[in-house]
């Protein structure tokens, strides 16, 4: 083995790799994935109220929660993050975004 695959192989025995959904090597979180975790959407559990979901939690969403979670793989925190944030700006209509109260060429707070 070569010096230059060398690094490669040993941060591959130290440091998880592939993706998180399918285990294929690569990025942690794989395009193929990422589509069939599917929009977000609303959904009900058993007599709960109604909840936002990222995304249909089986195959590779079910799989990279799993391993972020409870194997470590903190690779998938950006990715996961990003389904996260998707989901919200979907579910908050950007005129209830928080603001300043403030607002320029008046006196007093706006409400």
């Amino acid at each position: 083995m070569r010096t230059t695959e060398l690094l490669p192989a040993l941060l591959d025995l130290l440091l998880p790799g592939g993706c998180g959904g399918c285990d294929l090597p690569g990025p942690s979180w794989c395009a193929t994935c990422a589509a069939r975790a599917g929009p977000p959407h609303w959904t009900r559990g058993r007599g709960g109220p109604p909840v936002l979901a990222a995304g249909r939690y089986g195959g590779p969403l079910r799989r990279a929660l799993i391993a972020y979670k409870e194997r470590g793989r903190r690779d998938l925190a950006a990715a996961l993050a990003g389904l996260l944030a998707t989901t919200l700006a979907a579910a908050i209509p950007p005129a209830t975004w928080p603001g300043p109260a403030w607002a320029g060429g008046h006196r007093g707070p706006v409400r």
